[in-house]
């Protein structure tokens, strides 16, 4: 076969990669702020075409490239941002695509909606069944938007691609002015954008799942108020048969995949404790597959493998489909790397993709081809491909013990031949605060260590990935324990040599952003500067604001209703603290965190008298999807950084 147009090199299988040339000088910030080229991959299920969410000019667009012909094809659709992708069938392609607006008080809120379109690029239709409402309203779930109903904003979830039936799907979405966030699912006709409803709201389900066959047949519940400990009370209902009653298993689950070959037959990635399960829903029977820190892995219809996260904070992929687990064999010995991650597989195995990034390095998006003989594994594309190897800076996990004994694990990022002895440093509290660093090549914490910065990433308690008891450490703890963690670990990384005490920032994004400026309070000699970009500050409003949204209960008791106490850790209410240079910067249309929390924030600082530079960007999201956003940041970071770090 020939390559794709975007391969600079073919390699039959058994050849190892070779590697970019060196490069003198580090890259450009465009070279980081550049958006992953294939941060989205699915296959056709005849092999013949794959579908990415991919850079175009400023911002991402869908591309459908033939594995036969060379023809790419891509389908800008700006002003909406493309998601999630899927297959309907080797024809039909269907995406999730977003877009924000502003409520009639300035609010951003998102909108979800599906699209589908041809193989070739053509026949690009909106699937959307019902109108948002004159009155808008909506975040990142769902919002209340009148005061007493529920806005039909999210309308992306498919429940079923109903292989058996042309042009047919199933979603589950929002009846016309709902009262309760609790969705139908609906048969709903691709091309004619009709709609069947198959199945009403029951009891608090708030994710549909079907078989095999396009039979609802489970679904996970959870309730507003549900939230404690840490944890929803979400559990499964099922069903033996479309006409039996429903019952509950006696499991909490993250998510749940139907068998390809057995309807009764589902898998379950439970919660409290973490683990694997396969469950019988006719009989009731059941068998743990996997203990521990473990993910299921499905493609568009059934789960296919799981992955486990290793003490060492590397992920073992574990294919349970014979398929799956031949072609990552194949690709693990011609590569001579261990636990490939494969992306998608076509429905006869005679081609299948595979995304391979080697310790914190871009991935490198890979073809295995069955088709030709022999068979070929061809490098299709790279994530950030004017960062040459040889400047991707090393990262490496450690850990320390917190002031109360906690085992603490950090992630270090040093510069490329960084100099002996202490340097400066950036510490990065990531987001969250329930996400964790999971390594692999960070466009942010990269860009600082070509600047000469090392990077520190706390994975401080209230993290995930690292067990229940681990996170529900952080229950309650914004500004008190999870914010000793982040003091912590830098005053560890000064004990340890690595970071010069005199030149140490700190810089977070979102919760990240909100423990950037709670240091830089709390401990006002421990930092030089502060940079927070789209921060939570005020405790009391993130709760107002949270309980506008459909499990916004979530929010509430993880941060607690000690008023007093949440006041004592609002950024914003002691900016007088504060003693260090501070930058800001907030997307306006910032559906998540609102950018009021930043204006606050910078009207504090100036009535204290104290040193801030704030930068709004009008088009941001709360997740940078553009790269003139992302290269704003950068370039804000590195002049205010070398300002203060020198």
């Amino acid at each position: 076969m020939t390559c794709v147009r975007f391969v600079s090199l073919c390699l039959p299988l058994g050849l190892p990669l070779l590697l970019t040339a060196a490069h003198a000088a580090p890259p450009p910030a465009a070279a980081y702020a550049a958006l992953p080229a294939a941060a989205t991959v699915r296959m056709a299920p005849d092999g013949k075409h794959i579908a990415l969410v991919s850079s175009s000019d400023t911002m991402l667009a869908i591309s459908v490239s033939s594995l036969d012909d060379d023809h790419v094809v891509q389908v800008p659709t700006a002003p909406w941002i493309p998601g999630r992708l899927l297959w309907k069938d080797s024809g039909t392609l269907l995406s999730s695509i977003e877009q924000t607006g502003t409520m009639p008080d300035g609010i951003p809120f998102s909108t979800n909606r599906l699209i589908a379109l041809k193989s070739d690029g053509s026949a690009l239709k909106p699937v959307i069944f019902d109108d948002i409402s004159e009155e808008p309203g909506g975040s990142e779930s769902i919002m209340l938007g009148g005061g007493d109903y529920y806005i039909q904003n999210v309308q992306d979830d498919i429940v079923s691609v109903l292989p058996a039936q042309d042009g047919h799907i199933l979603m589950q979405a929002l009846p016309a002015d709902a009262r309760e966030p609790y969705p139908n699912v609906y048969d709903v006709d691709l091309w004619g954008t009709r709609k069947r409803q198959v199945e009403n709201t029951y009891a608090d389900v708030v994710r549909w799942f079907a078989d095999s066959h396009g039979v609802v047949r489970a679904g996970i519940t959870r309730s507003e108020g549900s939230f404690s400990n840490g944890l929803y009370s979400s559990q499964i209902l099922a069903r033996a048969s479309k006409d039996d009653d429903w019952h509950k298993l006696p499991v909490r689950a993250e998510d749940i995949a139907f068998s390809p070959t057995d309807p009764n037959v589902i898998y379950v990635q439970a919660y409290d404790p973490n683990r694997l399960l396969q469950m019988n829903i006719a009989d009731g029977s059941s068998s743990v597959i996997a203990d521990g820190n473990v993910d299921m892995v499905t493609n568009a219809t059934a789960m296919v493998g799981y992955a486990t996260l290793l003490a060492d904070r590397s992920v073992a992929m574990t294919y349970t489909d014979p398929g799956w687990a031949r072609d990552q064999a194949s690709i693990s010995k011609a590569l001579h790397i261990n636990n490939p991650v494969l992306t998608d597989r076509s429905d006869d195995g005679m081609r299948a993709t595979s995304l391979i990034a080697i310790g914190g390095h871009p991935a490198t998006l890979y073809l295995l081809d069955r088709t030709v003989k022999p068979a070929n594994l061809s490098p299709l594309l790279s994530d950030y491909p004017d960062v040459p190897d040889n400047q991707v800076a090393p990262e490496k996990w450690l850990s320390f013990k917190a002031r109360d004994g906690l085992t603490i694990p950090v992630l270090v990022t040093l510069p490329v031949n960084a100099p002996a002895g202490p340097i400066p440093f950036v510490v990065m509290p990531h987001g969250g605060p329930s996400d964790n660093d999971d390594g692999g090549f960070d466009y942010i914490a990269q860009f600082l260590a070509s600047r000469g910065w090392g990077v520190l990433q706390p994975q401080f308690r209230g993290s995930t990935g690292y067990g229940d008891a681990f996170e529900k450490a952080g229950f309650k703890q914004w500004g008190l324990a999870m914010q000793d963690d982040v003091t912590d670990a830098t005053k560890w990384a000064v004990a340890q040599g690595l970071a010069d005490a005199k030149r140490i920032c700190i810089f977070g994004a979102s919760y990240g952003g909100y423990a950037s400026l709670e240091g830089a309070e709390k401990e006002p000699s421990l930092y030089r500067c502060a940079a927070a970009f789209a921060p939570v500050t005020d405790l009391p409003l993130l709760i107002r604001e949270s309980r506008d949204n459909a499990f916004g209960d979530g929010n509430i008791p993880s941060l607690g209703d000690d008023t007093q106490q949440l006041n004592a850790t609002s950024p914003d209410q002691h900016a007088d603290l504060i003693q260090v240079p501070v930058l800001l910067i907030h997307g306006r249309k910032d559906y998540t965190v609102p950018a009021e929390h930043t204006e606050r924030m910078e009207k504090a600082l100036q009535k204290a008298g104290k040193t801030e530079t704030t930068l709004y960007l009008p088009d941001a999201t709360h997740y940078a999807p553009f790269v003139a956003d992302r290269l704003a940041i950068l370039n804000a970071l590195e002049t205010f950084l070398k300002a203060n770090l020198q």
